[in-house]
């Protein structure tokens, strides 16, 4: 949903534009504008945010801090803010029991630094606002805020990770075969979680340690290697993306070329 919303400020018309995605377990937000300018506040959840572009000057518990551009910031539920001159802005807010469903804790977890520089945060924001402006699958995007929720606790909370299970344990293959048992459709994160009563977290440090790629991301890979030797029988690529749960033959296409190289159109006519 795009809103597109005039805001006065210094006698002067500014115009914001907001597109959220909401699930179950958070909400998240892309905005972007001249010269964002958000007054003093507070969330009672935590608010995870990347300043795509520009550097915002902020104010934390009256406390005057720059964040700059590439930056992430990260606020406790209660903490009272307000900032200023960010250009582009990423967030991401979720209730205490969500953060801890997530990870499977009991822990309040406690944000320990309110700006971090951190780059791998910043690609996997990135990643959180493709799947926001092109209506991409929301299994992607709910993965990509867990690892940014993994990150994140991991190196700058009061919380040490427990031991990631073996790359042989048998659970990675136990998500293998539910996974492959069904390429019409993404997966949900939770159920398979749910699954191996591990946290998404986990699931996804234990299942990216042993192939390489979170689950999701790997069930995506083999429907579109199973589109492809379809493809290869002369199914038309309309037909092929509905077969494997994308919404339209455009989604197929952002999908599929970065794979190989190719639309899945033309490559079914070699």
């Amino acid at each position: 949903m795009q809103i597109l919303s005039q805001v006065f400020a210094n006698n002067e018309i500014i115009v914001m534009i907001t597109k959220h995605y909401r699930d179950k377990d958070f909400d998240s937000a892309a905005i972007w504008s001249d010269n964002i300018d958000f007054p003093s506040h507070a969330h009672n959840e935590y608010v995870l945010s990347c300043n795509i572009k520009g550097n915002e000057e902020l104010k934390l518990d009256d406390k005057v801090l720059i964040a700059p551009e590439l930056t992430t910031t990260l606020y406790n539920p209660g903490q009272v803010q307000s900032g200023r001159g960010t250009e582009f802005i990423i967030s991401i807010y979720l209730e205490q029991t969500a953060m801890q469903s997530f990870l499977k804790t009991d822990k309040q977890i406690t944000f320990e630094k309110p700006i971090v520089d951190d780059v791998t945060l910043f690609q996997l924001f990135a990643r959180v606002a493709l799947g926001i402006f092109t209506n991409d699958d929301s299994r992607d995007i709910e993965e990509y805020v867990a690892r940014i929720i993994r990150v994140t606790t991991e190196r700058y909370a009061n919380y040490e990770m427990p031991a990631c299970p073996e790359p042989g344990d048998w659970r990675v293959g136990h998500i293998k075969q539910m996974l492959l048992s069904d390429l019409t459709a993404a997966p949900r994160l939770g159920a398979l979680a749910d699954e191996v009563d591990l946290g998404k977290v986990a699931l996804i440090r234990m299942f990216t340690q042993a192939t390489g790629n979170p689950p999701c991301q790997w069930h995506k890979m083999q429907r579109i290697a199973a589109a492809r030797a379809m493809l290869k029988t002369g199914v038309p690529a309309s037909a092929v993306a509905a077969e494997f749960g994308f919404y339209d033959q455009a989604h197929l296409i952002r999908n599929f070329r970065p794979a190989y190289g190719i639309t899945p159109g033309r490559y079914a006519k070699f």
